[in-house]
């Protein structure tokens, strides 16, 4: 997985090790659609 903000590569790598890290970009965004 590719995260952008604002057109900059913020975060890369697989959505498991992502979901495994509350800090990151993408964890925010399955939060928030109620996916985490």
């Amino acid at each position: 997985v590719i995260v952008l903000d604002k057109g900059r590569i913020i975060e890369f790598d697989s959505p498991d090790v992502l979901l495994q890290k509350p800090t990151s970009a993408f964890y925010s965004m399955a939060k928030d659609a109620g996916l985490a």
